[in-house]
């Protein structure tokens, strides 16, 4: 069931409305799909959440078809897929810059809306932004660059700037527009509307209802009417008070204010919003979807609308493959969808998504049951067999607990997982299957939680976060198709049912320790209690890995590394990204204006051996010049002359440290690494708490420069050899955990 994660890199221009669009690296997609069986070229994405994957997948030669109910999502993804060319973007800009406006034009009359006084020369400028104060609820901070004297600050807002701020707050008439234009007067969803408008602050609703009733006087052609819409489109995202400062949440889930916002210059916002919609003129045609006709090769059909309506219209068996990235649920970007739809095309395009006026909170149960009822129409369409590819760029125990209860429960069999879960990335896949109700009792969900997660340890032979233990059980139960079942059982997604046994397995001493005991239940790591038939220690494994292929290869970029890693070690092994960069920086080099990795001279086996050989030279006539019984066995042994045994070095060219924690003989042992390992033996003790318990103890760490430094001081004596090996000057420390 595990499967290879390919790495991806970030994509060179990620494109508008970037905080609300799934997190999607480049690449990704495209290695899943050479790793997939081949089921054929028509493609169902039933969520349309991810303009990256639509791509990749066009790009792949797969005829697409979409899903997308969202207005707002279905226009990025129709404009990443055919770009609006920059000088049309340029035109509609211009458009509305000369447009008159109060016996002025826009351009000024909105740059005039954000006037400030420099506070050097006291010109009056436009300022670049304004912070406010939420609780206060006025602005403290104001950015600008003086173009007379040259000064650009961020310094305190001015009582003339917050007069002039709050003299558009209060439900005044353009508040009255923007409403108008979501909602009818008394409609039952009126509040809900004007909860979503609170977001905004009075000025920016003054500038936005300003630019769009402009926009419907604007006589602008077929070509130029999108530009106008994306560029509206993205100062109606600049505009909220979503944009913490000086940072904070950089994907904003629920619709509440920060502490501290930014009241952005919405006519800057308008000029920057030419580059974000200026995407590489890669076209892939993009048509809207007609009954009976598959897209071209290459191509993408877009249904407007959600799959439970484009189903009905497929013929059973159509749709070879579903390949998708499950959307994650989100308040905010779902409610503002609903206001920028009505406000850009009207309140009946708006219509299938009014609804997330109303909706304050999306939990996972209630995200379970809509990827459910979602895939639910889509099972009948595809083919017998055909595969089912999920991604899921930002995941966490509720969201994959949401997905796989979810398409169980859809009648969708899993056949293949994998997380990275330091990026938060995950991958699944199905194939469609029957649905099933199994008989099952508590007891069985917690023998199997149980059975998953020993499992899971011992082939990663290290302490494990909870998410991936989570991800272990969880997948396991829904390979033998019991989360299907136990929802049948409950009446409702079994998340709460599955979490209490998960826990209950877990928090069972006789067979799992958490090792930071004082940590959330969710943030703590695992290990076995009796810790017997483990493999090696994951991190232990990687850096081998990461050694053969520097050794095997004259460079390589570190994508090709992850790459071959998780390949070695798919599924729930998948590396950290953070552990193979770590192993590439202690062994390799960046070259100068490249990508790609080269492994150091001095870390080439027959070197690196000769350099291990020469320190327990070192380590063994230094032993002899201190008067000890030196003896060389598995280690280097100092003993007192017919005494007991006082030193025991353990000299190794890696960080490996699988047999080092196994090791419980005294005296403690002295580990003696080149000085390259130091940052890699860090890394390996931040993910494990083993590791870190044993530096914490007696346990010594040496690097090989330093054994050379006690060799050559000539004033060693065996009196004060143990207070000199622990010295290591400052200078030449490691800036993480201190390294001796």
């Amino acid at each position: 069931m595990d499967v290879f994660l390919p790495p991806g890199r970030i994509p060179d221009r990620i494109g508008p409305l970037k905080r609300f669009l799934p997190p999607m690296e480049q690449g990704v997609v495209t290695r899943a799909l050479e790793d997939l069986e081949p089921g054929g070229d028509v493609v169902l994405d039933p969520f349309g959440a991810s303009p990256q994957l639509v791509r990749e997948l066009a790009a792949a030669g797969k005829r697409v078809l979409i899903a997308a109910n969202n207005p707002v999502t279905r226009f990025v993804l129709r404009h990443t897929l055919e770009p609006i060319p920059i000088n049309v973007l340029q035109t509609a800009l211009a458009h509305m810059a000369t447009t008159p406006k109060d016996g002025s034009r826009m351009e000024p009359f909105l740059l005039d809306l954000y006037r400030t006084r420099c506070s050097r020369c006291g010109e009056t400028i436009s300022a670049d932004f304004f912070v406010w104060d939420r609780e206060e609820h006025t602005p403290v901070l104001r950015a600008y660059a003086c173009a007379s004297c040259g000064l650009a600050v961020e310094e305190a807002a001015t009582e003339e700037d917050r007069r002039l701020a709050q003299s558009f707050e209060g439900r005044s008439l353009h508040y009255a527009l923007a409403l108008q234009r979501v909602v009818p007067a008394r409609d039952p969803d009126q509040r809900h509307a004007e909860a979503a408008l609170a977001i905004y602050p009075g000025r920016a609703l003054y500038a936005l209802t300003a630019l769009m009733n402009k926009m419907d006087r604007l006589s602008l052609d077929a070509g130029q009417q999108p530009a106008m819409f994306a560029l509206l489109l993205s100062c109606f995202d600049a505009g909220n008070a979503l944009w913490d400062h000086p940072e904070g949440r950089a994907r904003p889930l629920q619709l509440s204010a920060s502490a501290y916002y930014k009241e952005a210059n919405l006519w800057r916002a308008m000029e920057r919003a030419v580059s974000e919609w200026a995407l590489v003129d890669n076209r892939i045609a993009c048509d809207a979807w007609s009954p009976g006709k598959d897209p071209e090769a290459g191509g993408v059909a877009l249904f407007p609308g959600a799959v439970r309506d484009l189903a009905p219209n497929l013929p059973a068996g159509s749709v070879d493959e579903i390949i998708t990235v499950l959307p994650r649920p989100n308040q905010a970007y779902w409610t503002l969808s609903a206001l920028w739809s009505a406000w850009l095309w009207g309140r009946q395009t708006a219509t299938p998504i009014m609804a997330a006026l109303r909706r304050r909170r999306y939990d996972w149960g209630w995200h379970a049951t809509a990827l459910r009822a979602a895939l639910n129409h889509a099972r009948p369409v595809i083919k017998g067999g055909g595969p089912v590819m999920a991604f899921i760029p930002e995941a966490e125990p509720g969201f994959i607990s949401a997905a796989l209860a979810g398409f169980d429960k859809a009648g969708f069999a899993i056949t293949g997982r994998a997380l990275r879960q330091d990026m938060g990335q995950a991958l699944f896949r199905w194939t469609a299957a029957s649905s099933v109700t199994l008989p099952i009792e508590e007891q069985v969900l917690a023998q199997r939680s149980k059975a998953a997660a020993t499992d899971l340890l011992r082939s990663r032979g290290e302490p494990t976060p909870y998410a991936i233990l989570h991800a272990a059980v969880w997948s396991d139960l829904a390979q033998r198709r019991l989360l299907s079942s136990c929802w049948q059982k409950v009446g409702t997604p079994p998340l709460a049912q599955v979490g209490d046994a998960m826990e209950s397995a877990l928090e069972d001493r006789n067979d799992f320790s958490r090792l930071d005991p004082w940590s959330e239940i969710e943030s703590g790591s695992y290990w076995l209690t009796n810790p017997r038939r483990t493999e090696p220690p994951l991190a232990d494994r990687v850096e081998r890995l990461v050694v053969d292929l520097l050794r095997q290869f004259d460079a390589l970029s570190a994508i090709e590394v992850e790459s071959r890693t998780a390949q070695a070690l798919p599924g729930l092994l998948t590396p950290d990204r953070g552990l193979v960069l770590a192993c590439l920086r202690s062994y390799a080099e960046r070259q100068a204006g490249m990508e790609t990795w080269r492994m150091r001279d001095q870390e080439r086996r027959e070197e690196r051996q000769r350099d291990c050989d020469q320190i327990g030279t070192v380590l063994m006539d230094l032993g002899k010049r201190l008067g000890y019984a030196v003896r060389k066995k598995q280690c280097i042994e100092w003993r007192v002359s017919k005494g007991p045994l006082v030193y025991r070095f353990q000299i190794q060219a890696s960080a490996a440290m699988g047999e080092i924690l196994a090791d419980a003989q005294e005296p403690r042992l002295t580990l003696v690494i080149p000085g390259g390992r130091s940052s890699l033996l860090n890394e390996k003790a931040r993910r494990d708490a083993r590791i870190k318990a044993w530096l914490e103890r007696d346990n010594c760490v040496v690097k090989f420069r330093h054994v050379r430094r006690l060799a050559a001081d000539r004033k060693l004596r065996r009196e004060n050899f143990a207070e000199c090996l622990v010295l290591d000057p400052p200078e030449q420390q490691d800036p993480q955990m201190r390294l001796l």
